[in-house]
């Protein structure tokens, strides 16, 4: 019998479980798209708000 609910339910069951995967991969490429984003995103906000500094010396000229 077991084979009988095999042959009536393997495709389904083969079929279901790409969708699942193909599901689970697609979810996996956008949760890494926005870590990224986001990453980026506080990159570029730190450095709009980092520290201000003056532009350093690069000859005695500047220094003194």
């Amino acid at each position: 019998m077991s084979g009988n609910l095999y042959q009536a339910f393997g495709p389904e069951l083969v079929t279901q479980r790409r969708v699942q995967l193909e599901q689970d991969a697609r979810h996996g490429r956008l949760v890494r798209r926005l870590r990224r984003e986001r990453k980026a995103d506080r990159a570029h906000e730190a450095a709009e708000r980092g520290p201000r500094r003056a532009p350093c010396a690069c000859c005695a000229a500047d220094v003194g």
